[in-house]
């Protein structure tokens, strides 16, 4: 897996996510200097998830030395949530853990009061003791919903075809569908022709080649620059393009599961 840059990742994929559930702070905007920015690019870098999940949980654990840049720690505080929110985390057993809590400041007096409630509900009357605080920030546990995804084979295939300068999982939602509708294409030519799938078969009677080549029309838009598309992109909503990918992504890992063989001659 490659290194998880979250400065970047939030700047790929802010402007695309449904923020229903997801309340931001002020410090969503980064109006930091160079230096700090390049100071919190250092600190929210990691190798793999499990790595981020385990600074995470140091970063948030209470401390007798405090910490010299309040507003950088906002800023970091910000970056792992949006991660955690926008990869489909679950925080067990912090309830409304992306409504409730939209800064750090506000998340470490929560946190107090959830380890009271939740794992000492007799102990702690009054302040609670930073050891337990710890103990709790420890039995954290992060599951992750399995949202529909392109398995690795698809991946690395979308991205050899890719006309962009970055991984698949990266784009933006508009750039995903362009690259699903380059891949399906790409599948087609390979088994020489839409006349050469089973569409029937594959999806045990319930899509043919209509409905696909309807769905995948549906996607011209997003690979083109005339006008028109460019009205046709803006028309659809966060949620039909979230349908258009889930459902891009259904067709082209079953069409590769089932044609792999001939697909990757």
């Amino acid at each position: 897996m490659k290194k998880i840059i979250l400065v970047e990742y939030f700047k790929n994929n802010k402007n695309q996510v449904d923020k229903t559930h997801l309340v931001l702070s002020d410090y969503d905007q980064f109006k930091l200097n160079i230096s700090d920015l390049e100071n919190l690019k250092s600190l929210t870098t990691f190798q793999n998830e499990a790595l981020l999940i385990e600074s995470f949980k140091s970063f948030i654990e209470p401390r007798y030395i405090k910490r010299k840049n309040d507003s950088l720690d906002e800023y970091i505080y910000t970056l792992f949530r949006f991660y955690f929110f926008n990869e489909g985390y679950k925080l067990i057993p912090l309830d409304d853990f992306y409504i409730m809590n939209p800064t750090f400041a506000r998340f470490k007096s929560n946190l107090r009061n959830e380890t009271k409630t939740k794992k000492y509900p007799l102990k702690y009357l009054g302040n609670i003791e930073w050891a337990a605080i710890r103990d709790f920030i420890n039995e954290i546990k992060f599951e992750k919903n399995h949202h529909l995804q392109a398995n690795n084979d698809i991946v690395d295939l979308i991205n050899r075809i890719s006309i962009h300068h970055k991984s698949f999982v990266e784009l933006e939602i508009d750039e995903k569908l362009t690259n699903i509708k380059n891949c399906n294409e790409f599948i087609i030519d390979k088994l020489g022709g839409p006349e050469n799938i089973d569409y029937f078969k594959i999806f045990l009677d319930t899509f043919d080649s209509k409905i696909i080549r309807r769905y995948m029309n549906l996607l011209h838009a997003f690979r083109h620059f005339k006008e028109n598309s460019i009205i046709e992109r803006k028309n659809y909503s966060l949620n039909d393009k979230l349908f258009m990918l889930e459902a891009g992504i259904m067709i082209i890992n079953h069409l590769y599961r089932s044609y792999k063989d001939k697909i990757i001659k």
